[in-house]
C-alpha cells in the first residue's frame, strides 16, 4: 500500500485493523524522513455500504473455505440450489406468520444485491406475510442474476481471448514496477542510503 502511495484501500470490515499497521509505519517514516511533508499518505479504509455479507448458512460472513458462498461465475441453477435451502428468519414457522427481515439473512442479501425499491418491497411483503420465504428467495435470485450476468459474460469473453488478459496484466505490472522503483529511489535518497 505504501509503496504505491495508496490513500484509500478497499478492505472488509474485519481487515481494518491490519490497515492500521501501514498507517503507523507511514506516520513514523514521515516523521523521521519526510522533511516536513507527508511523503507516504496514511491509507484510509474504503468500506462498502454493505460491509459484511453473511454466508448462506447465516452464521458467519461468506467464505469459500466455509462453503457458504455464491460464486460470481456460478450458473443460475447452481445459485438457486444454494439459495433454496438457505437460512431465513428462524421465528417464521408458518407461511402465514409475519417475518422479521432484520434477523433474516436472505433480507441482508437483498440489501447487498437488490435495488432499493425491491428491498423496500421485500420488507413489506415479509412483514405482512404477503410472501413466503421461497418467494423472497426467488426475487433475490433475480437480483443476483441482474448483477452477475454481465460479470459472467465478461468472464466468457476473457476466456476466449487469454492473450488479452496476459497483455493487460503485463502492462499493469510494468506500470506498478515503475511506481515502485521511483518510490524506492525516493526512500533511499531521503534515508541517506544512496
Amino acid at each position: 500500500m505504501l509503496l504505491y502511495h495508496a490513500d484509500l484501500v478497499p478492505v472488509g470490515e474485519d481487515q481494518v485493523q491490519h490497515l492500521e499497521l501501514s498507517r503507523v509505519i507511514a506516520r513514523r517514516w514521515n516523521a523521521a524522513f519526510a522533511r516536513g511533508e507527508d511523503y507516504f499518505p496514511e491509507p484510509q479504509p474504503l468500506l462498502a455500504p454493505t460491509r459484511r455479507v453473511m454466508g448462506l448458512d447465516g452464521q458467519a460472513k461468506m467464505s469459500k473455505s466455509m462453503g457458504n458462498t455464491i460464486g460470481l461465475l456460478e450458473s443460475r441453477e447452481e445459485i438457486w440450489a444454494k439459495l433454496r435451502p438457505a437460512v431465513t428468519d428462524p421465528a417464521r414457522v408458518k407461511r402465514t406468520d409475519p417475518g422479521h427481515p432484520e434477523v433474516c439473512n436472505i433480507y441482508r442479501l437483498h440489501q447487498a444485491f437488490s435495488p432499493p425499491d425491491t428491498v423496500k418491497h421485500v420488507y413489506e411483503q415479509c412483514t405482512t406475510a404477503g410472501w413466503g420465504c421461497i418467494d423472497c428467495k426467488k426475487v433475490l435470485l433475480e437480483s443476483i442474476e441482474q448483477e452477475l450476468v454481465p460479470i459472467r459474460r465478461r468472464a466468457a469473453e476473457l476466456r476466449e481471448h487469454p492473450e488479452r488478459v496476459d497483455d493487460v496484466l503485463a502492462a499493469g505490472a510494468a506500470a506498478c514496477r515503475a511506481i515502485a522503483q521511483q518510490t524506492m529511489r525516493d526512500v533511499r535518497e531521503r534515508m541517506g542510503l544512496d
